[in-house]
């Protein structure tokens, strides 16, 4: 293979291994199909056990999102899942939703947002980045030198980041959202993805937060 598997038996330095998402050469295809007894449909696992995550085996694995497409490298998942589930190999995914409010509820709903998202990235196999669920936990965002503090650290973050999610509410994109954005995309260089959602969305997502 070009590249080789990421595991303790390797010396190999993890950048140098073939990372999740990525698009399979002939080689490594031929090594995938000559170390599994089993294919099934757009889906194929080494046999041998690459780690153990929470107790349940998990192997490499290579997949197609459908017939035409090309072999991607799922990472370390689950049998018969091409969703990774070793940290090590998971992309950080910068989480980008609106902070500040003018109530007490507002604000509850946007922390309840990104909490959704993250949870959302987290299952998805990708470790979410959320600096405004961290920071105001010790810093005033009210204070302009406080949120000064929290916006460049969150910069210093997003620079860790393989892609960033950004998580609307009826479409509203805020100012610091805004500037954040366009760190992501005119700097990093970064592509992201975008999800919206309407109030009444919003507001399920905050019921269910609460019945839990």
């Amino acid at each position: 293979m070009k590249k080789p598997l990421y595991g303790d038996w390797n010396t190999t330095p993890k950048s140098e291994c073939l990372q999740t998402g990525e698009k399979i050469d002939r080689e490594t295809l031929f090594h995938f199909m000559e170390n599994s007894k089993t294919h099934a449909p757009g889906l194929i696992q080494i046999d041998e056990v690459a780690d153990i995550a929470g107790g349940v085996p998990i192997y490499d694995t290579i997949y197609k999102e459908h017939t035409y497409a090309p072999w991607i490298y799922g990472g370390q998942c689950e049998a018969n899942s091409h969703v990774n589930r070793n940290q090590a190999l998971m992309p950080m995914v910068y989480i980008c939703s609106q902070y500040r409010a003018d109530t007490e509820e507002e604000l509850r709903q946007h922390i309840e947002v990104a909490k959704w998202a993250c949870r959302d990235i987290a299952m998805a196999g990708a470790i979410p980045i959320a600096p405004h669920l961290y920071f105001p936990r010790f810093m005033d965002d009210r204070m302009p030198r406080e949120r000064y503090y929290g916006m460049g650290a969150g910069k210093r973050l997003m620079e860790q980041c393989n892609t960033f999610y950004v998580v609307t509410v009826d479409g509203v994109i805020s100012e610091g959202m805004a500037e954040e954005i366009e760190y992501l995309t005119e700097v990093l260089l970064l592509e992201g993805s975008t999800y919206n959602l309407t109030q009444k969305e919003v507001q399920d997502i905050v019921r269910d937060r609460l019945e839990r």
